[in-house]
């Protein structure tokens, strides 16, 4: 997994230095309805994200989840690098701090890498993968998302996210966005 993880970011790396711009706004406050679930228990909540470039390949990112009347919230702090790979998509690493409270507090981190990608002039897609370590627990988690614009600041999004390994859970995430 390391092996695969460090080659990739090497490739990324080189056909980033090449590669146009694809002009995806980073930038970017997320309100949303979630569903989670974990084992056969369907939790109904909301999720908030945040987007901030902070260069031109480097972002600051964090999101906050709570579900089950406030007794399981999720959140994370971290950073990601983005880089043009052409036509009209940017391939991404991040490594964010994490904190959840489903069983008992317990806090680690993850490293994920990932593809967003430009379909339309209003809509784009993302799919992602993290390796996570919370306390004792390992898992693997695959993201998908997609973003369409309303107007040039407001977008709508749509997303789905399952973990496996030492946890099994699934969100879905229904909601607005806003550029700036």
């Amino acid at each position: 997994m390391k092996k695969f993880i460090i080659s990739s970011i090497f490739c990324a790396l080189s056909a980033g230095a090449m590669a146009e711009d694809a002009g995806i706004n980073y930038n970017e406050a997320t309100v949303n309805y979630a569903g989670y679930k974990s084992g056969t228990t369907t939790y109904n909540g909301y999720a908030l994200g945040l987007g901030l470039m902070l260069t031109d390949n480097i972002y600051a990112l964090g999101n906050y989840q709570s579900f089950d009347s406030g007794n399981i919230n999720q959140g994370s702090l971290g950073l990601g690098y983005r880089m043009p790979v052409g036509g009209g998509a940017d391939g991404f690493f991040t490594l964010k701090y994490e904190t959840d409270t489903e069983t008992v507090t317990s806090n680690g981190y993850s490293l994920g890498a990932g593809v967003r990608a430009r379909v339309t002039a209003d809509m784009d897609i993302v799919g992602a993968y993290s390796y996570r370590v919370m306390g004792s627990n390992h898992d693997y988690t695959f993201d998908g998302g997609l973003n369409y614009k309303f107007t040039s600041n407001m977008f709508g999004k749509l997303g789905f996210a399952t973990t496996s390994g030492d946890t099994s859970t699934s969100i879905y995430t229904l909601g607005l966005g806003f550029n700036f």
